[in-house]
């Protein structure tokens, strides 16, 4: 960057020279006068003036052969191996002259500095990109400007540099959700980073779960967005597996009483907006005890699994049905027209036990015993429907066995 300071516009000519009188850069007319056809040799002759100038930080010279062209050398700030030299003109008071050098040669160390300091975080930057699984790159204009290895084994591209110039950030995204993702990047632009999770398409027109990491950087002049990416496919699956594992019955794979009533709570949501009826029924198997008695527990397991597999193939699409106890279920009965609506689940659910199940030659027969509360008529929130659901199924338990009774019915 310091040749910057170096260019056809500059009103002086000036440039800069090592220690032994190398030199090193400077505008056409230095380079012309001190460093003629190209020559990259030293000038002994400025050795000692550009020890002065080290040591008390500025120095002048009359150039050997032409005395009438003045030097004046000014050392840079923590820049020992150079000095800045420029040839004064003489109409220009020594004062100016000296300050315009000494000012430009503090300009200059800073450049020089920041040049340093930004190519050590560049190479920090380039070694620890390398280093990480993750994919990490630099786009500008939506363009992928940088990609490191990472990023190409995600994405499915043999080598980094197939990516950084002629791919397009849109591109690594599923068509569908690349609106969602652009509005991410203009919120990443406006906060100075988002973080935010993508259908992420390969190379190879492949798809993976991926979260992003994005901060909005200048390279240059320019905005552009430094992310690091992410494969969450795996994680996600993981989730997905505790998640089936804390809501669904171990035995059947039916929902259990958690996730039972986090359907019920929406469903009472919308019967509340669409003002529709649906009934909760509380389901008790008659006769089971015995077949865990006398059979022992992994049959009475299996006989539990074909109950359930019987009372799944009776309902509607739209009916929910969950494990809720060791023999007891429960199920969500949707869109009613009117409350006697759900007599024909609850008597498809009762004939489903009518033949006998079968195990390893022996037969075993069941009843069940269902409660019927309707919403809203027995309750308008979950917990009061349970309640109900729970309370008609004892009755029928205990008077009706092998029907269904009504929440309140007499």
């Amino acid at each position: 960057m310091s040749s910057n300071f170096f260019d056809e516009s500059l009103p002086l000519a000036c440039g800069l020279m090592a220690t032994d009188g190398r030199v090193l850069e400077g505008s056409p007319a230095f380079l012309a006068l001190l460093k003629p056809e190209g020559e990259d040799k030293a000038a002994p002759w400025l050795a000692d003036t550009i020890k002065q100038a080290m040591t008390e930080a500025y120095g002048e010279i009359r150039l050997p052969g032409n005395e009438e062209i003045k030097l004046a050398l000014s050392a840079l700030p923590d820049q020992p191996e150079m000095v800045l030299v420029m040839v004064a003109p003489d109409t220009c008071p020594p004062e100016l002259c000296r300050a315009y050098i000494t000012t430009l040669a503090r300009a200059i160390a800073q450049c020089r500095l920041a040049e340093a300091a930004q190519a050590e975080a560049q190479a920090h930057f380039n070694a620890l990109s390398e280093q990480s699984q993750a994919g990490v790159y630099i786009s500008e204009d939506n363009l992928i400007c940088f990609a490191n290895r990472g990023l190409a084994r995600l994405f499915r591209f043999q080598r980094p540099e197939e990516l950084a110039g002629l791919v397009s950030a849109d591109d690594l995204v599923a068509p569908e959700e690349q609106p969602v993702v652009s509005e991410q990047r203009h919120l990443a632009a406006q906060a100075g980073a988002a973080q935010y999770s993508f259908t992420a398409l390969r190379h190879d027109g492949s798809r993976f779960s991926a979260k992003v990491q994005e901060r909005a950087i200048l390279r240059g002049n320019h905005r552009a967005f430094l992310g690091v990416v992410t494969d969450v496919s795996e994680h996600q699956q993981i989730e997905a597996e505790l998640e089936r594992r804390a809501s669904c019955d171990a035995l059947t794979g039916l929902p259990n009483r958690t996730l039972l009533f986090d359907r019920l709570h929406r469903v009472i949501a919308h019967a509340r907006r669409s003002d529709e009826l649906f009934a909760l029924l509380f389901l008790d198997l008659d006769g089971f005890k015995e077949v865990n008695e006398r059979a022992g527990q992994d049959i009475g397991d299996n006989v539990l699994r074909i109950a359930a597999e019987r009372f799944a193939t009776t309902l509607r699409s739209s009916d929910t049905l969950a494990r809720i106890g060791s023999d007891q279920f429960a199920v969500i009965a949707e869109s009613l027209l009117f409350g006697d609506d759900v007599e024909p689940v609850a008597q498809k659910l009762c004939e489903a036990l009518a033949a006998p199940i079968t195990i390893a030659g022996e037969a075993f027969r069941l009843g069940v015993s269902i409660g019927i509360a309707l919403f809203p008529a027995s309750g308008d929130n979950a917990d009061a429907l349970y309640r109900a659901a729970d309370a008609a199924k004892q009755i029928a338990k205990e008077t009706r066995r092998g029907s269904y009774v009504f929440f309140g019915a007499k």
